[in-house]
């Protein structure tokens, strides 16, 4: 995020960007993002893996209550196991209760590659 604002600051100055703007500058962002998010990810338990596309759906969800754990098919343990390491590599951050993905290109490629992620 932080990417893209500075960028707009940079390349729109002297006028706001308009929304096609932006979207075209964030689309540019996660094309050149690509290979580094796609390697963060391919490095990852699949247990993590799905714990990040569990957040993609269900950003509120509550992950180790008795519906995450039935929805991932994971056992609580490891849901925690997932989380722990996902944290480690800074990948999500927990506020109060609920975890989100750091990284929003990351979170574009988590979605784009759902299937993959099953």
């Amino acid at each position: 995020m932080n990417k893209l604002c500075d960028r707009l600051w940079t390349f729109y100055d002297k006028k706001p960007p308009t929304e096609k703007e932006v979207t075209i500058e964030w689309q540019n962002i996660v094309a050149e993002e690509k290979s580094d998010a796609i390697k963060e990810l391919s490095l990852l338990s699949m247990g993590q893996k799905t714990v990040l596309l569990h957040l993609t759906q269900a950003p509120d969800a509550l992950l180790t209550g008795k519906e995450s754990i039935m929805s991932l098919k994971m056992a609580g343990s490891s849901i925690l196991a997932a989380l722990d390491g996902l944290e480690e590599k800074d990948m999500i951050a927990k506020e109060e209760a609920h975890y989100q993905i750091i990284n929003p290109v990351v979170r574009y490629y988590v979605e784009q590659f759902k299937d993959r992620f099953a």
